[in-house]
């Protein structure tokens, strides 16, 4: 059973609002060549996702082929970084071996000093014990005092071994110390360039850490860059296959469009596309479909939709300001029986599932309602929509009437009164 006159009371107010919430249903398209519109639009939408989904894999690839790149750096300067590190190794190995060496040789050269000082005390002593004179050494005297030639033979001889091995001594001591002070000059010079090199590889070291550690943020950045070109790649998949999936929707919506069409070829093609909708706003609202189709056939035309339906969206002839603003049109006006013709304001749509919105709103008004909530039957119905003052035409409700039984719209009704 179709909602009687108490069901529609109950809705009241509480539908109008209701109704602002309603969708329109799937790819809602005033025509069906605006349906065949859409599904190229869904085409050329695809593509070009498609297209987007070509230049991301472009630079996903780009950006793979820097991060191999990088890394590849990256690697050779922690190859490098190690090298520098061994030579580091090597050169503070050498110092300590120089350190060592140098250690010897000052305990050598002190041995030295020390047994030629010694030898000198022993040769003073010596000469000074035998010869003394003075407190001082004479060889000549020692010599003019020989008591015989034997003896002054033993005195030369004795003179001769004492020269011989002080001169020795004197010359490996003069050797050792050549020796100590090339030793020592050789040592400053090695380790000044020890300190060197390691102070350039300190420096060198550090230069490859910091770019190191710069390609390691590039690395970092560019992993983070192909994270969001994946996340775009996705993106786009996902959009394709949106705009594919729509595709497929509308083609049905169209096949199906044009199966109506040519099941009710009673129906005016261009007012078989408001069925549904009609239909959908019946289950909230209780307003009969044939009602809605009758009065969009009046007033918007059977065979083709009128200026103000195509223009402003505008199916019902309502005035006043729409959610799209206002659209001023000339129009014909019944009044005290005679029919003028005048300029008026009428209400503007976005889009036609709107207008039908609007239009329940309004059949839903206390206005109308006084007349409507105790229709049980179209007739009744019809007339109560002439009494609401919908129009000033006085066969307004005659008009519909027949509408309904030349195109037979009673069968789109969800139920009966």
């Amino acid at each position: 059973m179709r909602m009687n006159g108490r069901s529609l009371v109950k809705i009241g107010l509480a539908a109008s609002v209701s109704l602002l919430l309603l969708q329109p249903p799937t790819a809602f398209a005033d025509t069906g060549s605006e349906l065949q519109q859409q599904i190229r639009k869904d085409q050329q939408h695809r593509q070009e996702a498609l297209n987007k989904v070509q230049d991301k894999k472009a630079e996903l690839n780009a950006n793979q082929n820097q991060q191999s790149v990088i890394s590849h750096q990256v690697q050779e300067l922690e190859l490098q970084i190690q090298a520098s590190n061994n030579q580091i190794l090597s050169k503070r190995h050498d110092i300590e071996t120089q350190k060592k060496n140098l250690e010897t040789l000052k305990n050598n050269i002190a041995m030295l000093e020390k047994r030629i000082q010694d030898r000198k005390e022993l040769i003073k002593e010596r000469a000074r014990t035998a010869y003394m004179n003075g407190g001082s050494i004479d060889y000549l005297e020692l010599l003019v005092d020989a008591q015989n030639f034997y003896d002054f033979i033993n005195r030369m001889v004795f003179i001769n071994k004492i020269a011989e091995q002080d001169r020795a001594i004197l010359q490996k001591q003069m050797k050792d110390q050549k020796e100590l002070e090339k030793n020592q000059k050789v040592l400053k010079e090695t380790l000044a360039k020890l300190n060197e090199d390691l102070q350039n590889l300190e420096a060198l070291m550090a230069t490859l850490k910091s770019k190191q550690a710069k390609q390691q943020i590039l690395l970092s950045q560019l992993k983070e860059q192909a994270g969001q070109i994946t996340q775009a790649l996705s993106s786009n998949l996902k959009q394709a296959e949106h705009y594919k999936q729509l595709e497929a929707q509308h083609r049905a919506e169209l096949a199906e469009w044009e199966r109506q069409l040519k099941q009710d070829k009673n129906i005016p093609s261009v007012i078989h596309l408001f069925v549904a909708p009609a239909q959908q706003l019946e289950k909230s609202t209780g307003i009969p479909t044939s009602i809605t189709l009758a009065q969009i056939i009046l007033e918007s035309g059977s065979q083709s939709l009128s200026q103000l339906a195509r223009e402003g969206k505008n199916l019902f002839g309502i005035k006043g300001t729409g959610p799209a603003g206002t659209i001023y049109l000339t129009t014909h006006e019944v009044i005290n029986g005679t029919e003028i013709t005048v300029e008026a304001g009428f209400k503007r749509y976005h889009n036609y599932y709107e207008c039908l919105v609007d239009h329940a709103n309004v059949l839903l008004k206390p206005r109308y309602q006084t007349y409507l909530k105790n229709a049980h039957s179209l007739e009744e119905y019809a007339y109560g929509i002439q009494d609401g003052g919908y129009s000033t035409d006085p066969t307004y409700a005659i008009k519909l009437l027949t509408i309904i039984k030349d195109y037979g719209l009673s069968r789109y009704d969800l139920g009966s009164f």
